[in-house]
């Protein structure tokens, strides 16, 4: 008979501004093969441990990343550290849930923040007239960001923050609209780094007049780097979900803004993971 106790977390409020979260995400690498370990021997107190320890890093360090709407790490040099945080943030499986989704003990795993929890950090987070429990939710449900780069544009995050607001308010088609910008200010970003535009572009009305289109862009960028071509059609399709939007076309609803919000996201992760990469090696 299966039976494991899992203890309750800890105070998610209190803790989650002080959680070192490149700290909780290596300790989280080392759990994993502790965990199947445990149950390849089958240790249930060791089980339970871990899995409490698991869920616990997990949902705080979720909880520190939603808190901005960006998180900077270029001096992190190992990207799956990067990788796992935008995972986290997401609410994706991590390897271990991975390998034992659909077996009796992948319930164990689940996790989420209960109504004291919202509650709280609503409170902190929302005092105004929007209901904290739906604000919080929301945000935690669409997660953040993680860069490989310190030197952003300077309108970056506050998109992104812009984006996620909009979701937690329930205006779909603005999020979507805003996928678009963030999109295109990161594409540009990378393409003035790579020399495909000027620096002052945005400056001078004449060049801008004259620079590729969105479309041309995501192109170019595809030749600059092998890493930016994989990433090319990602792009594309991130763009052409978006037109009929920002052209007032259609609307969406929230299954899909989500979808498109959380691809946007992930996009923009791997973009700045290539340019990084790219940039290491021409140095």
């Amino acid at each position: 008979m299966l039976q494991i106790t899992i203890e309750d977390g800890s105070n998610l409020s209190d803790e989650a501004d002080s959680i070192d979260i490149l700290l909780s995400a290596n300790r989280l690498k080392e759990i994993d093969p502790l965990i199947v370990k445990a149950v390849i021997e089958w240790d249930p107190n060791a089980l339970a441990h871990l899995v409490t320890e698991f869920r616990d890093l997990k949902t705080r360090t979720r909880v520190a990343l939603m808190r901005t709407p960006v998180t900077a790490l270029p001096d992190v040099a190992d990207e799956s550290t990067r990788a796992l945080l935008q995972r986290i943030s997401s609410g994706q499986l991590l390897p271990v849930e991975e390998a034992l989704a659909g077996t009796r003990l992948a319930t164990f795993f689940e996790m989420g923040l209960n109504e004291h929890e919202i509650e709280e950090l609503g409170t902190e987070m929302l005092y105004e007239w929007f209901g904290p429990y739906e604000f919080v939710k929301a945000l935690y449900e669409i997660g953040s960001v993680v860069l490989a780069t310190g030197q952003l544009p300077s309108a970056l995050a506050r998109f992104v923050d812009e984006a996620r607001h909009r979701y937690a308010f329930q205006q779909y088609n603005a999020v979507c609209a805003l996928c678009r910008t963030i999109l295109e200010i990161s594409v540009k970003d990378i393409a003035v780094a790579h020399g495909i535009l000027p620096a002052d572009v945005g400056n001078i009305p004449a060049l801008a007049s004259r620079a590729p289109d969105l479309r041309d862009l995501i192109y170019q960028l595809g030749n600059a780097a092998q890493g930016f071509l994989q990433l090319r059609d990602r792009l594309h399709r991130v763009r052409i979900n978006t037109n009929p939007i920002i052209h007032g076309h259609r609307s969406v609803k929230k299954e899909e803004a989500i979808s498109i919000l959380k691809e946007t996201l992930a996009c923009i992760h791997e973009i700045y993971e290539v340019h990084e990469k790219s940039a290491k090696g021409q140095r």
